[in-house]
């Protein structure tokens, strides 16, 4: 239907085709030029329309990743963020903690406004003061790490006579990760700290012990330590404190040494008032490990009905290797008796069941 209309036009426009030497159609290069551009600027525009601006992360003020202040000290902090804040704080500080929190419209990215103060600082408070999105979830440490929700300023409360921030007694244990921090951390950048243990200083070493002042000392393979009494000792100057940190073993964990177990039964189905053994195993791999039944019918374990065998440890090559084994012996089977016979493997830290 264009085409019909243009040509339409054209023949009752003779003097159009006349006024132009490069004969019919010479103009259309030129608009058809202009249509792309338009057509190019219209859709970087709608494409620059569909994908919003992301909104800043929270902002602290002052904007400095370590803030250093005296004892008794009033530490001031103000935060901004485009959505709805409040302050994750050290424990130490909340009891003297002021809050107050702004709404101003004003101010378009970053609406939202909170400050922060505490008076009389003391060293105990030394720590990370963080701005959080209201919505997220502080429990999981990860988090405390996410820019786009979190700020994060470090305060070192510098006082003379304290040098490390907790001076009583730690214990500490590793992670199910597998990872230990000993919490030895100074109350100013500029102190020196050494961890001792046996009399003999453990030296930073990479992919074995690192050290930040925020955190404390890491091991990164707890079985590089033995357990017992650690020392961390801070220094400035002729000034000394110590620090006396527990360190309890490391337990492997479950789901690595303690194997799912295997119930199997003879005969393969009970009959009523015939005997009825039930196997449950689990490849032994040199951690103590237990076996534990429980059955439909726990009365018939009260009377000897029915009646649970020590743990034994046998060599079977069909059961693919060493096994510690618990063998349930169900006497007189009767209809109480039907339902679901349960084995749960456990270790020290933990357990697996499987149900039959």
């Amino acid at each position: 239907m264009t085409t019909d209309t243009s040509m339409t036009a054209a023949a009752a426009s003779p003097r159009t085709q006349r006024r132009s030497p490069r004969g019919h159609g010479g103009p259309a290069p030129r608009l058809s030029l202009l249509v792309l551009a338009a057509l190019v600027a219209s859709a970087s525009a709608l494409k620059g329309r569909a994908v919003p601006r992301r909104p800043p992360g929270p902002r602290i003020d002052p904007e400095l990743d370590d803030y250093v202040l005296d004892s008794n000290d009033t530490l001031k902090l103000r935060c901004q963020s485009a959505f709805p804040v409040r302050w994750v704080i050290p424990e130490t500080a909340e009891e003297h903690a002021k809050k107050s929190v702004y709404f101003e419209r004003k101010i378009d990215d970053q609406p939202y406004i909170i400050h922060l103060e505490v008076p009389n600082l003391m060293y105990l408070q030394t720590g990370y003061y963080r701005c959080v999105d209201n919505d997220t979830d502080t429990t999981h440490s990860s988090n405390l790490e996410d820019r786009s929700h979190v700020a994060s300023i470090y305060v070192y409360v510098r006082d003379d006579n304290e040098l490390l921030v907790n001076d009583d007694l730690v214990i500490v244990q590793p992670s199910s990760e597998g990872e230990l921090v000993i919490p030895c951390r100074p109350t100013a950048p500029n102190i020196t700290v050494t961890l001792m243990k046996d009399s003999e200083e453990i030296f930073v070493e990479d992919n074995v012990v690192t050290f930040d002042p925020k955190i404390g000392f890491t091991y990164v393979n707890p079985n590089m330590i033995e357990s017992g009494e650690v020392i961390c000792i801070a220094r400035k100057g002729s000034k000394n404190s110590t620090q006396i940190v527990e360190v309890l073993p490391y337990f492997h964990s479950v789901s690595d040494d303690v194997h799912a177990p295997h119930i199997h039964s003879l005969p393969y189905h009970a009959i009523l008032g015939s005997t009825l053994e039930l196997n449950c195993s689990v490849p032994y791999t040199g951690i103590p490990v237990d076996l534990e039944w429980a059955v439909p019918d726990q009365q018939g374990k009260e009377t000897g009905r029915i009646v649970e065998s020590g743990l034994r440890e046998v060599t079977d090559p069909a059961l693919d290797g060493r096994q510690a084994i618990k063998t349930l012996t169900v006497q007189r089977v009767q209809s109480s008796d039907e339902g679901y016979y349960k084995c749960t493997s456990k270790d020290h830290v933990n357990m697996k069941m499987e149900e039959k």
